[in-house]
């Protein structure tokens, strides 16, 4: 996920080319020149439920009880407040991962998506400047704030100024 990513879809109160707004999340719309229709601005293709406005006939109708952009069970996840990239910083092997890690998301889930990069991640004790992390809680709640808006002020690039966690082995083998 990225900080600032907007794609043809819901946008509280946003303004259409036509100056109308949607204070629900509508889609946002303007004048097809071509037709004369109201139609929705949809610069990634056609979503599901938006009729297709390239071939606008008798048969053309939008009646759907509750489209997609606001239908709960459509959801695939949850949109985070804000991201950020950690370096993740094996000890024992020297290997680096980055991952880019929600601001919502507790040290457990980290650990989980940092799986695929090392099997026995939960054998490991994780630290932080010689603390070790409390796997329950999130990043800003185990001391490690997000000082992205400072670096951003400073000119500075987030690959260039990252956070590190530090993986310690740990020799337990009730961990697999």
């Amino acid at each position: 996920m990225t900080r600032g990513s907007s794609h043809c879809g819901a946008a509280p109160a946003a303004t259409s080319r036509t100056g109308s707004t949607h204070p629900r999340g509508d889609l946002r719309q303007r004048i097809d020149l071509a037709t004369g229709l109201r139609v929705p601005v949809c610069p990634d293709g056609v979503p599901p439920h938006v009729p297709d406005v390239t071939r606008p006939g008798t048969d053309w109708t939008w009646d759907v009880a509750v489209p997609w952009w606001r239908d709960a069970s459509a959801a695939v996840g949850k949109l985070s407040r804000r991201t950020r990239h950690v370096r993740i910083v094996n000890t024992l092997t020297q290997d680096v991962t980055v991952l880019e890690v929600c601001a919502e998301e507790p040290v457990t889930a980290i650990v989980g998506r940092y799986l695929q990069y090392n099997k026995h991640a939960k054998g490991y004790v994780w630290k932080y400047l010689g603390r070790v992390l409390d796997m329950a809680g999130t990043l800003e709640q185990n001391g490690i704030p997000d000082e992205a808006d400072e670096m951003d002020k400073v000119g500075m690039n987030e690959h260039e100024w990252m956070v590190s966690l530090f993986l310690y082995f740990s020799d337990d083998l009730t961990v697999a």
